[in-house]
C-alpha cells in the first residue's frame, strides 16, 4: 500500500515539476528554513532485544521496554505553486533517526538538582541518522486570498545514512544514591544499518500564504519504505516511523517581488 502511495506521489511530482517548468516565474519561488524534533522508533524489536533472540528470556536483555529516540531535524527547501491549491517542493534534510530500550533501576536513589528523589533509568539509543532528499506535492486547503495557508503536503525522500552507533547510558551496579548527571556511558557499533532507504512523508504546514514572508508551523509523519538493517538475521527484522514536529521561516528571496 506505501509503495504504491509512494509511486503515485513520486509520479504527481514528476507531472507538476513538468508542468511549472513550462511557465515557471522567479517572482513565485520561495525558500524553506525549518528545524524540528524526531521521533523514531522500530517496529519491531531486533538484535538481543528481539524476544526469539537464543537465551532472551534469561538475559538482562529481557528487562528492557521498547522506547523510542528523540534527535533532530534540518531542512531547508524551495517550493513553487503550480496553481492557486496546488505547488511542489524540494529540499535537503538532516534527519536524525533510530530507536531505544529503557529500564528502571531498582535499588537506587537518584537526586536531581533540586534533591528531589526520581527514577533511575538505563538506556540503550540506537541512532541512525540520514541525509534525505524530500520531493513534495502540496495542497493548500485555506482560501488562496487569506493571509494564512494550511498546506497538506505528500511525497517521498530518498535517504542515505550518514552516521550509525548504539549507546548505553547507565548507572553503576555498586551505588545506592547518586544524582543524575552521573551516569556512565558506553559506546558500540551499529555497522549493520542499510546505507539507503526511501522514507514516504505525510504532512501539515500551517504558516503564511504563499506571498508572505513569515515563521511557518511542521508536522510530519514518515515511514523507512525499506528495512531499517541489511542483517539478514530475522532478528534485525524491522521498518521504522518517524514523527517530526518543527518550525521554520517561509519567504521570497531578497529583491524578488
Amino acid at each position: 500500500m506505501l509503495q504504491k502511495l509512494s509511486f503515485t506521489l513520486l509520479a504527481g511530482f514528476a507531472f507538476a515539476t513538468h508542468v511549472l517548468a513550462q511557465k515557471f516565474d522567479v517572482q513565485k519561488l520561495h525558500y524553506n528554513i525549518n528545524a524540528g524534533f524526531n521521533i523514531s522508533w522500530f517496529t519491531n524489536d531486533v538484535g538481543v532485544f528481539n524476544k526469539s533472540y537464543p537465551g532472551y528470556a534469561g538475559s538482562s536483555y529481557s528487562q528492557f521496554d521498547h522506547y523510542f529516540r528523540g534527535s533532530a531535524l534540518v531542512n531547508v527547501s524551495l517550493d513553487y505553486p503550480v496553481s492557486p491549491k496546488f505547488g511542489v517542493a524540494a529540499g535537503l534534510a538532516y534527519s536524525g533517526r533510530g530507536g531505544g530500550y529503557k529500564t528502571e533501576v531498582k535499588g537506587i536513589t537518584i537526586r536531581d538538582n533540586d534533591n528531589n528523589d526520581v527514577s533511575a533509568n538505563n538506556n540503550y539509543n540506537l541512532k541512525i541518522d540520514y541525509m534525505e532528499l524530500p520531493l513534495l506535492l502540496q495542497y493548500n486547503l485555506r482560501n488562496p486570498s487569506s493571509d494564512k495557508a494550511f498546506i497538506l503536503y505528500g511525497g517521498i525522500a530518498p535517504a542515505v545514512r550518514v552516521g550509525s552507533a548504539a549507546r548505553y547510558v547507565y548507572y553503576p551496579e555498586d551505588v545506592t544514591v547518586t544524582t543524575v548527571d552521573e551516569t556512565k556511558v558506553k559506546q558500540y557499533g551499529l555497522n549493520n544499518a542499510n546505507v539507503f532507504n526511501l522514507h514516504p512523508i505525510l504532512g501539515m504546514q500551517f504558516g503564511p500564504n504563499r506571498d508572505k514572508n513569515d515563521f511557518f508551523i511542521d508536522l510530519r509523519f514518515e515511514y523507512s519504505l525499506l528495512p531499517v538493517f541489511n542483517n539478514s538475521s530475522p532478528y534485525y527484522n524491522t521498518q521504522m516511523w518517524t514523527g517530526s514536529f518543527g518550525f521554520g521561516w517561509r519567504g521570497l528571496f531578497p529583491g524578488v517581488r
